[in-house]
């Protein structure tokens, strides 16, 4: 019985329900679009969308800036598009302007 209630307490402090109206509205568009609504940071203070992966139209494509790419996103290990849309490029080099540009963890919309 310990256990659970110390898991309980846990999860209940990660709350990921919309906080006001702007945020409610935020949730019903991200769920209109197969995502899932929650929040991200230290007491989960980012709201956040997120989207199910899809494999992106241009994957590959030589690129110099994310602003190229369907996933807005241009790897600069290959200095190519990203592979899918809505996908994890966390700890990866991108390149922004022809620039290498290092990230710990990026949301791209």
């Amino acid at each position: 019985m310990g256990i659970l209630a110390a898991l309980v307490l846990v999860t209940g402090c990660q709350d990921a329900a919309p906080r006001n109206a702007a945020e409610r509205e935020k949730a019903a568009e991200c769920q209109a679009q197969g995502g899932t609504f929650g929040r991200l940071g230290k007491k989960a203070q980012i709201p956040i969308c997120s989207l199910p992966e899809k494999p992106a139209s241009d994957a590959g494509k030589s690129c110099s800036d994310g602003s190229q790419c369907e996933a807005n996103i241009c790897l600069a290990e290959t200095s190519s598009c990203a592979p899918v849309v809505h996908g994890n490029y966390c700890y990866k080099t991108l390149l922004v302007k022809g620039e290498e540009v290092s990230l710990e963890c990026a949301y791209f919309e």
